[in-house]
């Protein structure tokens, strides 16, 4: 499987990509520490300048074990304040912000080859078969907290590198014949993801949307990932989820690898020691 990341005109490595996630890890620990949570690492307490120290791979999974170890009650708990300005945050930018129209588009193009539609379907079944929680870190290191009910995904997560903030997301699939009228398929789109964000705390619309535009082809298939935010909402928002996205998919991708090749992905190998991330795309 070779997999190719994309956007504004430039491609991405998947170096890059790597030293984001580290990055993006020692900024959860952080926050995590702010919050007055501890940190653990194998089994064991460690403070953020000690964790921020370790290897690049230990760091992700010294992020992922803090959140398994605090559990999704304490995480929420502590993060409160955190939360509740975020809300503030939200509510200005809906307020002051257009829905559907005049929004800021982040856009990431995802090229994968070298293996059949089928067989990634078969593969994204067999993942959302694991705990959901075990998924949502491995995809990305700024996940705080994730469940899921029917077509609806709850996320404490970073939008773009902003603020963590605690949304539902209301999630379905839209068709070609159908489409979704404010973001128009492009001409070799079949199908797309799609979802609606909404503040957990009281249910307000966060004028913000995604699609996922699914293009099949016979040696595998592309991926149009936009995320599209109220013309109110900060540029260095919608250029930090370019890089979410891409650490996030890069992972799933790696994942999706794996379970191809055979592996359970119920085994903390991928979840909970990493080892994909010293696995290779060529």
């Amino acid at each position: 499987m070779k997999i190719e990341f994309s956007y504004n005109g430039q491609k991405i490595s998947e170096e890059e990509i790597k030293s984001k996630e580290v990055e993006r890890a020692k900024e959860a620990l952080r926050t995590i520490d702010e919050c007055g949570m501890a940190l653990s690492f194998d089994g064991k307490s460690i403070s953020l300048t000690d964790a921020i120290q370790l290897k690049d791979n230990e760091i992700v999974r010294c992020c992922n074990e803090t959140k398994r170890a605090l559990t999704m009650p304490v995480i929420l708990q502590h993060m409160k304040p955190v939360l509740d300005q975020s809300d503030t945050v939200w509510k200005n930018i809906a307020d002051e912000g257009h829905y559907k129209k005049n929004f800021k588009k982040c856009y990431v193009e995802v090229r994968v080859t070298g293996v059949s539609l089928k067989k990634l379907a078969k593969a994204v079944s067999k993942a959302f078969h694991a705990s959901n929680e075990d998924l949502s870190y491995t995809l990305h290191p700024e996940h705080y907290v994730f469940s899921k009910k029917g077509m609806n995904q709850f996320v404490l997560e970073n939008l773009g590198t902003y603020m963590p903030v605690y949304s539902r997301l209301k999630t379905g699939i839209v068709t070609k014949h159908i489409g979704y009228r404010p973001v128009k398929f492009d001409s070799d789109t079949s199908f797309a993801g799609r979802c609606e964000f909404f503040l957990m705390n009281d249910g307000s619309k966060m004028k913000t949307f995604a699609m996922h535009q699914i293009k099949p082809s016979k040696d595998g298939l592309s991926l149009r990932l936009g995320l599209f935010f109220p013309d109110s909402a900060p540029d260095k928002m919608i250029e930090g989820h370019k890089w979410h996205f891409c650490v996030e998919f890069y992972n799933a991708f790696m994942l999706l690898n794996t379970l191809i090749n055979g592996v359970d992905s119920s085994n903390e190998s991928w979840c909970y020691e990493r080892l994909l991330t010293n696995q290779s795309f060529k």
